[in-house]
């Protein structure tokens, strides 16, 4: 083992070291996007419900989900892509969302911004990253802009100045998760004894469950996030889109006991 160390230390010799050069870049903040106008509530749900619903409505994508939508309605509609999408999938998706767009569809909000990819024509379209992106600054969303989004909702996990401060940097319009459950995790797979719906506990008795949604798992507290005590203080820093996440709770799941405002009245850094 020492021989062939050495002999890979005197060929790691012969290779030309690269030259340092000094780095001229000073990142430079974008200029903030003008937003006008009042802030719209989409509620994100698994199935559109019957009837009129305060706000506008969300829907969460499936390949398998019939919608008995009127494609009258189809305009209004913000269509939500799931956070992961696997390779074997896309070709899939891609025919769904030409379905879609053919059909009226223009509101979509995608879960990673890879998933751009999948609408070839932006023509027309209100395309939107959502807060699965993880965006946490003005740099990664003006990436985004060069990629031709309209807006996106920024990361559920930062702290409220974070989110406060970030709408006066930031170059796009920019939305926030107000309420609603927010996944513990997004799993592939789980284990063979934890059933859909079946309460967990852990070691300190607080409650959770799964949920099923094509090939991913979303592993949810038993309580909800709710931002809605801020929702002025964020309307005046600049905040435009609200979104309400909305999941059906099992039947043994107890009564939640609280509500969380996960990193707000914390500081990260």
């Amino acid at each position: 083992l020492a021989n062939r160390l050495r002999r890979m230390q005197s060929r790691l010799e012969q290779i030309p070291k690269p030259s340092q050069t000094k780095a001229d870049f000073s990142p430079r903040l974008p200029q903030a996007a003008k937003t006008t106008g009042r802030a719209e509530h989409v509620h994100v749900r698994p199935v559109l419900p019957q009837g009129r619903t305060p706000g506008s409505p969300g829907l969460w994508l499936s390949p398998v989900l019939r919608i008995t939508a009127s494609k009258t309605v189809y305009p209004r509609i913000w269509f939500w892509l799931p956070p992961v999408i696997w390779p074997d999938d896309e070709d899939r998706w891609a025919r769904l969302l030409h379905n879609l767009i053919r059909s009226g569809a223009r509101k979509f909000c995608c879960n990673s911004p890879w998933q751009a990819s999948l609408f070839p024509d932006w023509e027309g379209l209100d395309l939107w990253a959502g807060p699965y992106c993880n965006l946490a600054n003005a740099l990664a969303l003006e990436e985004l802009q060069c990629i031709g989004f309209s807006g996106a909702i920024v990361s559920p996990e930062l702290s409220g100045q974070d989110i406060l401060s970030l709408p006066r940097t930031s170059p796009l319009p920019l939305g926030v998760v107000l309420t609603g459950p927010w996944p513990l995790c997004v799993a592939r797979t789980v284990h063979q004894d934890i059933k859909p719906g079946a309460l967990i506990q852990s070691p300190k008795k607080e409650p959770s469950f799964v949920h099923n949604k094509g090939p991913l798992v979303y592993h949810f507290p038993n309580w909800e996030l709710d931002l809605s005590a801020h929702q002025r203080a964020l309307e005046e820093a600049g905040y435009r889109l609200f979104i309400h996440l909305h999941e059906k709770r099992p039947k043994k799941m107890p009564a939640p006991q609280r509500v969380s405002t996960f990193n707000w009245d914390l500081q990260l850094l």
